[in-house]
């Protein structure tokens, strides 16, 4: 078993937490409902965005972008999201710990 440093990570580490990351991304961006309301005026769309609490919803009035963000849970997705990613941090640097132990 080689003596790293407790900061220093695999090379397979690396690229998993890089997919975990991306994938945590994605569902943060990509829009979870959308909804489409009626006016005499127009319609409004309303798209809200954010894993696994909404922190930012969008609306589309004709022309007119509004947003409006929960700061929150802005925050609380962060947190979640960090902690995943340690979580799969750790669990393969303990698979990796496992494995080179058995080595002769």
């Amino acid at each position: 078993m080689s003596n790293r440093r407790w900061f220093q990570v695999h090379l397979s580490t690396a690229i998993v937490l890089m997919f975990v990351a991306g994938i945590l991304i994605w569902l943060n961006i990509y829009a979870n409902d959308s909804e489409i309301s009626g006016t005499e005026q127009g319609y409004v769309v309303f798209s809200s965005h954010g894993w696994p609490m909404k922190c930012l919803v969008v609306g589309q009035y004709p022309e007119i972008w509004f947003y409006r963000w929960s700061w929150k849970y802005v925050v609380l997705n962060s947190i979640f999201a960090l902690a995943i990613l340690c979580l799969t941090a750790l669990i393969l640097k303990l698979r990796i710990r496992r494995r080179e132990a058995r080595r002769p």
